[in-house]
């Protein structure tokens, strides 16, 4: 790997919209129209995520260049990972078929939350660029797996009524856990301890 000079590098800038962090937080979670179901919302939560994916592994960009972009990718990962975890893959540990699945998901899910961990806490720039670029790389492949075989199977696998009962409260939870100030480790354990209660 080469060391990139940054004294004469061009920054270039994100395609996403940049907001602070601090001063603005993510939009909550659309209410799923009547029609929508839980694969459905899956689906539009991925799109932001995958557009953020490509700016965090883009070599040309450095810390500085990808902070928002991280920022906010850190912040959409979190919630929709601890909604679809805690509703969709609690019932697909209930179907013997899905079962591996749902445990597999929850796996790269912590697997994802312990690395934005550690990428939050590394001060050193091309240490922090490189667990960026694993992480979007990680969570990439989960969200084509995802999309490509375990949620047809779940299609298949529930009918309507349930994949409409699982919206509403995977809706509930990204609303609740978007309406946190923060969603660092911190407060995702409280979050987690709250709702075991």
């Amino acid at each position: 790997m080469k060391k990139k000079a940054t004294s004469t590098k061009e920054h270039k800038p994100s395609p996403i919209k940049k907001t602070p962090a601090k001063k603005a937080a993510p939009k909550a979670a659309a209410k799923p129209s009547a029609k929508e179901d839980i694969v459905e919302l899956i689906l539009r939560d991925h799109k932001p995520l995958k557009k953020l994916i490509q700016v965090l592994k883009d070599a040309e960009m450095d810390r500085f260049d990808k902070k928002d972009s991280y920022e906010q990718f850190a912040i959409l990962l979190t919630s929709h990972a601890k909604a679809e975890e805690q509703t969709l893959y609690v019932e697909m540990k209930e179907e013997d078929e899905l079962r591996v699945d749902g445990f597999e998901g929850d796996t790269e899910h912590g697997m994802a939350d312990q690395l934005v961990q550690e990428i939050n806490a590394t001060p050193d720039d091309d240490e922090w660029t490189a667990k960026v670029k694993v992480l979007a790389e990680m969570v990439e492949h989960h969200i084509e797996e995802e999309e490509e075989e375990m949620l047809p199977e779940v299609r298949q696998k529930f009918d309507a009524a349930t994949l409409k009962t699982l919206a509403k409260a995977y809706t509930e939870l990204k609303d609740e856990l978007d309406s946190l100030k923060s969603v660092s480790p911190p407060n995702m354990a409280a979050f987690r301890e709250n709702r075991a209660h």
